[in-house]
């Protein structure tokens, strides 16, 4: 049981730290967010239509709100805590995975492409594995 908690403890961590990254950036730097994320020189929001304020400030919330239930999550280390954030993040995420899955942007290369839709892929299948994993009664 502890292996399983060690590592469950350390997914729900970088989740929450990502969540969190994100969201503040937005709500924080809404218009550096739009024209600079994800950063290191890449470009994937600005590429998406025009300058939205209020859509930007909206979105970083829902992913600083998910960051924070990941972060209680991590803290709390209890079953119910974990599946709830889990299964929010996984309903904040398999949504936006779809999306861009299904509407890639052509402006952006493949390697973008790949990066951006993997990444989410990623994230959304990490949310199910520690959903899975907490859920399962010890034989």
């Amino acid at each position: 049981m502890t292996e399983k908690r060690t590592w469950v403890r350390f997914v729900l961590a970088l989740l929450a730290v990502d969540e969190l990254f994100i969201g503040l950036w937005a709500l924080v730097d809404p218009a550096g967010f739009y024209r600079g994320f994800p950063g290191l020189g890449r470009h994937w929001v600005a590429f998406d239509g025009p300058y939205n304020h209020h859509l930007l400030i909206d979105a970083g919330a829902g992913f600083f709100a998910v960051g924070v239930a990941l972060a209680i999550a991590t803290v709390w280390m209890r079953r119910e805590v974990i599946q709830a954030a889990a299964a929010v993040l996984v309903a904040h995420e398999l949504p936006h995975f779809l999306y861009h899955l299904t509407h890639p942007l052509k402006v952006l290369g493949s390697t973008d492409t790949m990066l951006s839709t993997g990444g989410l892929a990623i994230v959304t299948a990490a949310g199910v594995v520690v959903f899975a994993a907490v859920s399962r009664r010890p034989s």
